[in-house]
Parts: structure tokens; sequence; C-alpha cells
């Protein structure tokens, strides 16, 4: 019951920090002019950057299969796509519970481990991280200039304001004193759970629940074809970007904009959405990619409407498409679950 509240108050909280983040982003606009630039678009380049979308997700199941099959697992490419589409809709409404999803989802259909799909999904993660920790260097490394002028009048400056004249030592202690904490509590909880686990039933599960997640996170060492899985991460991150960059060119007033520009844009709009709210850093993303196009001389409108676009078609995209695969995922598997007994 406890477990129920906090996720709830968790989820109000993320609620309403993207609300006031997207009013912040909006603020002294004039909205009917964003929608008069919206209107504007050249939908060629919303189709090609849709493809892009469907490209990326399509692949990134590709490689989810090859860790899964070097863990011993061989499951359906539908079946994988549907539980990845599935995830991004809940993503949208819950942060980071998508990804729990996964594990439950090819559970019910392929009887597969919890602990070895989520390990899989933790892999991935881990991978994707480090790319996208790269890239960032790289772009902030390739456009220094730019780059500290923008952290420090939105990032540093405004959180500086926030906490004052706090020496970071103190600011410091106090990430490390959350950090224990949080700590703490895991901790406190992982034992409770182990007991219950212990009284309920002699077998050790989460040792074995361990071991299975450590089997599917290692399971990027045992890919039996590397190349092909680099290259599947390589053209993930590169429709990653292409689905920034193409939206440039489906307004006049961005067309002109190049490559430096979009990789801007790009990275910083990736730090918004790593923050934890709903819609995929909705607010925090707007924010800071209107900004970003301001540096470079784009009206606020234009700016306004680019931000608009470029999240809300990903959203669409995650909302349709994850809520009918999550429906007929669910679907099938009931009607396979029905008739496994009578085979």
């Amino acid at each position: 019951m406890k477990k129920t509240y906090i996720r709830i108050f968790t989820s109000l909280l993320s609620l309403v920090a993207c609300i006031w983040l997207f009013k912040e982003a909006y603020a002294g606009q004039d909205l009917s002019k964003v929608w008069q630039d919206i209107q504007n678009v050249n939908l060629f380049w919303v189709g090609m950057v849709a493809l892009a979308s469907m490209a990326c997700h399509t692949v990134r199941t590709l490689r989810w299969q090859l860790l899964l099959k070097a863990a011993g697992k061989e499951v359906a490419f539908i079946k994988l796509f549907a539980s990845l589409m599935a995830a991004y809709f809940v993503n949208q409404a819950l942060p980071r519970v998508g990804e729990l999803l996964r594990p439950y989802l090819l559970n019910r259909s392929d009887k597969i481990s919890y602990g070895t799909t989520l390990g899989s999904v933790i892999a991935e993660r881990l991978i994707d991280t480090f790319c996208l920790l790269v890239l960032l260097a790289s772009c902030f490394f390739l456009l220094h200039h730019i780059s500290y002028h923008f952290f420090e009048a939105h990032i540093h400056a405004p959180l500086q304001g926030s906490l004052g004249k706090m020496p970071y030592w103190k600011i410091g202690a106090i990430l490390l004193g959350i950090g224990m904490l949080l700590y703490l509590v895991m901790e406190r909880m992982h034992k409770k759970e182990q007991a219950k686990v212990t009284e309920e039933k002699p077998a050790n599960k989460i040792d074995e629940f361990t071991n299975e997640s450590l089997s599917g996170i290692t399971a990027v060492l045992k890919v039996e074809k590397k190349w092909l899985f680099l290259f599947y991460t390589a053209f993930i991150w590169t429709m990653y970007f292409l689905m920034t960059y193409l939206w440039f060119f489906s307004m006049k007033e961005t067309s002109h904009l190049g490559l430096k520009a979009a990789l801007l844009v790009w990275a910083i709009g990736n730090i918004g959405r790593m923050v934890p709210v709903q819609g995929g850093g909705a607010g925090a993303y707007h924010y800071l990619v209107i900004q970003a196009f301001l540096i470079f001389g784009v009206s606020a409108s234009v700016a306004g409407a680019m931000a608009l676009m470029i999240h809300g078609l990903q959203t669409l995209i995650y909302v349709l498409g994850g809520s009918v695969c999550l429906g007929a995922y669910m679907l099938l598997t009931a009607k396979e679950n029905k008739q496994e007994p009578n085979e």
C-alpha cells in the first residue's frame, strides 16, 4: 500500500514539474503565432522524420534480439518490437517504468525470466548511455564557445540563483547525503524483500534473479555478430540525430541552419529528455530547445513551433503506436495462454 502511495505522489510531483516547465518554456510567447508557424510546416519532412523514427525502433528491436539470443533466448521480432513500443508508451506517463514492462511482457508470452530480460534491458541502457555521453562530449568540444555560454546562461545561472551563493562543497555534501539516504532505504527494502522470500520459499529466489540479471547484462560480451551489433548501435544513434536534423528542412526559417546548429539542438534536447517528468522530459525539453534555437537567430515563435513539433511527433508515435502494440500484445498472448492447455 505504501508503495502505491509513493508512486502516486511521485507521479503527481512529476506532473506538476512538467506543467511548470512547459509554462516557463512558452512564457511571454504569442501562442497563436506559434500555431501559425506549425501550420506552415512542410509535411514531406514530417514524413521523413517519422520514417527515421520507425527505422530507429526497428533496428533497436533487432539489436535487442541479438542480446537475448546471446543470453540463450529466442524471441520473435514482432513480440520484441511490440514490447519495446509498449514500454515507450508507458514511459510517457510513468518515466522509466516502461523498462520494467518489457520483462513482464516477455515472461507473459515466452516464459522468459524477469532477470534475464531486465539484464538485457540494463545492458542496452548502459551501452546507449555511454554512446550518449561520448556524443554529448564531442558536441560540446566542437561547439565549446556556444555550449559554454548556453550552459552558463540557462543551466548554471538558474541553479545558482535557486541555490543562492552556496559553495559547491555544500551542494556536493547535500547530494552525497541524499545518495546515502537513498542507499539506506534501498538496502532496507532489499533486506525486507529477502527475508520475505526466504520465509515464503526455501529456494533463494533473490540469488536466482541476480544471476539471471547478470546473465542478461553480460550477454553483450557473448554476442556472436559483434560487428552487426556495433552497426545497429551506430545506425540507432544516427537515426536519433536525424529525428532532429530533418526537422530543420521543414521550415524556411530553419532550413539554412547547418549540422553544427542541429548537433547543438539535438544535444541540448537530449539533456532535456533526461529530466524525469511525464512525456519524455516535456517542458524541460521545450525550454532548452527553444533557447538553443534562439542562439542561431531563429524567432521565438518558430523556435517554440520547432520544439513542439520535434517532441510532439515522437510523443504521438509513442502514444499511438505504443498503445496499439500493448493492446495487441496482451490480447494475442492471452489467446496463446488459453490455447496451451489444449495442445
